[in-house]
């Protein structure tokens, strides 16, 4: 490592000829039409559009009568009167380190 960091500190460094042109920044006046016009110079572009997007945007769907809005329950879901109840798969593990696969159903009733 040290090899190339010295290797690099010998290295010439190219210098620039002085016959290169030095080109020169130029601002563009920026102005805005007030409408989509033609313009005069053949070679610019002129963009005309709408300012409003939200005519691509998605809108929200409705939902329809009786479906409820979706949990951060596992599963599956379901209604039984008053109840709301969800089944569910999981697995885990024994003493003896064997997997255990289990069916799980949760019932909750509003008191």
């Amino acid at each position: 490592m040290t090899v190339i960091f010295l290797l690099l500190q010998v290295v010439p460094v190219a210098e620039v000829p002085d016959s290169v042109p030095i080109k020169a920044i130029v601002t563009i006046p920026h102005h805005v039409r007030s409408s989509c016009e033609t313009s005069p110079e053949p070679d610019e572009i002129v963009v005309c559009g709408k300012t409003h997007d939200d005519q691509f945007r998605l809108k929200p769907i409705k939902r329809p009568a009786g479906m409820k809005a979706p949990s951060d329950e596992p599963g599956i879901g379901f209604d039984i009167g008053k109840a709301h109840g969800n089944v569910y798969a999981t697995s885990g593990r024994l003493i003896n380190g064997q997997v255990d696969k289990r069916i799980m159903v949760t019932v909750k009733i509003p008191f």
